[in-house]
């Protein structure tokens, strides 16, 4: 396997670690008072200072314009943030388990939308291993019991489903920007930058209800988990997706990122007591087969040069223009 390869499956385990231990943090937060409205609103706050920060600091003003001022990353970011409102918004009518399980059936929607709108090829082998990855998170947030998906309403359930085909665009999208050539730090600052504003409205709709954001007794942790989920959870795995998903199809990066969902039950397990049964130990186990069988070289696999892929192995120009 190319070292680029390697790097770039690596950087997607790693966003996909960052991402995965958002879940338990954000619970701890929930546990301990702290209301999800004014998290949503505060981790992307700190995440779009902190973007503006490093555009101006790594290009100045130039740069920041010409980040702000690029339409793709606002519809990146807009497709990003009104998935966040639907997630969030859905949680408060379906089961948490529930959530993750539609959430991440939108590895079949971008394998769909890949196929038609970026012409990849959807070969046996990561067709088989979306249907791995789909049985292990079953098995992982259900624990093979259909007992377990009953919690919820229809329209909580709705919801998760359109935030999951929202978030297939989304990577759809994004997949086009860093074809592009786009510098990883533009993509990401644009797309978040636009993500805070689109999640405003909602936010502060939510706020209404929570005065307060964080227990009196509870500032310290709160603040901690509003930096991890702003700086690891949210800037650090989008720049790291940013960057991972320029080596691989759009089709594969969705699979390595129900790695997610390993990393949340896991943590959930040891930090928070949270159940998990041999029969989710086993789904964990194959959802990581997925993504082995997903990571292995594809010899037919073609795919642009800008992608900074290969044909056969080897390194090829294109004669497109």
């Amino acid at each position: 396997m190319a070292a680029w390869r390697k790097m770039g499956l690596a950087e997607l385990i790693l966003a996909g670690l960052l991402w995965g231990a958002s879940f338990p943090i954000i619970k701890y937060g929930i546990n301990i008072g702290i209301d999800t409205s004014w998290l949503v609103l505060l981790r992307f706050s700190v995440t779009a200072v902190v973007c503006l920060f490093l555009l101006l600091l790594f290009g100045g003003m130039k740069r920041l314009a010409r980040v702000a001022f690029y339409k793709p990353f606002w519809i990146v970011g807009g497709l990003n943030g009104m998935a966040f409102v639907l997630q969030y918004h859905g949680l408060l009518y379906t089961s948490a388990s529930k959530a993750s399980l539609l959430i991440n059936m939108n590895v079949v929607f971008v394998a769909a939308l890949g196929v038609y709108m970026l012409k990849e090829r959807l070969s046996k082998r990561v067709a088989g291993a979306i249907v791995l990855a789909l049985v292990g998170i079953f098995l992982l947030t259900t624990e093979g019991d259909l007992g377990n998906l009953t919690g919820g309403s229809r329209s909580g359930d709705a919801f998760q489903v359109a935030a999951a085909m929202v978030w297939a665009f989304y990577i759809i999208e994004n997949k086009k920007l860093v074809d592009s050539g786009r510098d990883p730090l533009d993509i990401t600052a644009g797309m978040l930058l636009a993500t805070f504003l689109i999640s405003i409205p909602y936010s502060l709709y939510r706020l209404a209800s929570a005065p307060s954001a964080f227990p009196s007794d509870q500032l310290l942790a709160g603040v901690c988990i509003v930096l991890y989920t702003a700086l690891g959870g949210t800037l650090a795995a989008y720049f790291l997706y940013a960057r991972g998903v320029k080596h691989v199809p759009a089709v594969v990066s969705a699979v390595f990122l129900t790695f997610e969902v390993v990393t949340a039950m896991t943590l959930a397990f040891i930090f928070l007591g949270e159940r998990l049964a041999a029969i989710g130990m086993l789904g964990a186990v194959v959802v990581c087969a997925a993504i082995f069988v997903v990571s292995l070289d594809n010899k037919e696999e073609k795919i642009d040069k800008r992608a900074g892929m290969c044909r056969n192995g080897k390194r090829y120009i294109s004669n497109d223009r």
